[in-house]
């Protein structure tokens, strides 16, 4: 009888570990599904500005860190819609560009596809506003 309920506890814990295995390997998948995903539909954005390329001005409203990344939040204009974006920019400025006016090329196509040139600063008053800004 104590061999009986040693075997089936040994049973029971072998299950476990398979399941936890299955888990594990489960999440792994996803993961790395997500991040193929994620790097594909960034090089296409990337593939669709560049072959559809409109320059426009944005302005960051918002800009958040962490100890890996300085997201940089922005707006810009495109026929008459505003579009938000943000960018993970590691060697910009930090709070000093937020509200403050930045070069933006986007998709003439897809507008929400854009990049800000964080390098290359606005202060062309006539420009801001014809960009769409008040």
């Amino acid at each position: 009888m104590f061999q009986e309920v040693v075997v089936f506890n040994l049973e029971v814990m072998e299950k476990r570990k398979v399941f936890r295995f299955i888990v594990v390997l489960i999440v792994f998948l996803m993961a790395i599904i997500c991040t193929v995903k994620s790097t594909y539909l960034q090089r296409e954005a990337e593939k669709d500005i560049e072959l559809n390329t409109l320059e426009t001005v944005g302005k960051i409203y918002k800009f958040t860190w962490n100890k890996s990344f300085k997201y940089y939040y922005f707006s810009y204009h495109h026929n008459g819609v505003e579009f938000k974006n943000y960018e993970d920019i590691s060697y910009a400025e930090g709070e000093q560009c937020v509200n403050r006016y930045y070069k933006v090329i986007l998709s003439n196509k897809n507008p929400e596809n854009s990049k800000i040139l964080i390098d290359e600063e606005i202060i062309d008053i006539a420009k801001i506003k014809n960009a769409g800004f008040k």
